[in-house]
């Protein structure tokens, strides 16, 4: 075996294209901590990243404070998870959802009755006339 080209010794390592590609287009949460990798490296998805960083910082965030278990499933146990979002329904979005609950019951009550008629019912005796309805 030969020892190694002093050369190549002092030369820096590089990158990997399978490592580079992976970091290219994964999700970054850059900004607050100042890195410069995607800002430097020229991406051409990087746009697209920039709009998307506070969303993957917040998902690291709520990752790391223990908002998920394992499985990747919601932990209701944890302290860190928050009903987000900061709406509330207003009085059109009530009134609208009873008038189609009350809707929807009075239709399942008309087909119950519409069923039960159905069934209940004289059969019509179609033989005696020939098959004819009127």
């Amino acid at each position: 075996v030969e020892p190694e080209d002093d050369a190549d010794a002092n030369e820096e390592p590089e990158v990997q294209q399978v490592c580079e590609e992976l970091y290219e287009n994964a999700a970054k949460c850059e900004t607050p901590y100042s890195f410069s990798g995607v800002i430097s490296s020229g991406v051409e998805d990087y746009a697209n990243q920039a709009a998307n960083e506070d969303t993957v910082c917040g998902f690291i965030k709520a990752v790391n404070g223990g908002a998920y278990d394992e499985e990747g499933e919601i932990s209701l146990s944890s302290s860190n998870v928050s009903a987000g979002g900061g709406s509330s329904t207003t009085g059109w979005q009530k009134f609208t959802i009873a008038i189609l609950a009350v809707g929807t019951l009075g239709l399942v009550g008309l087909a119950a009755t519409l069923h039960s008629a159905l069934t209940k019912g004289t059969k019509a005796d179609l033989s005696s006339n020939g098959g004819a309805l009127a």
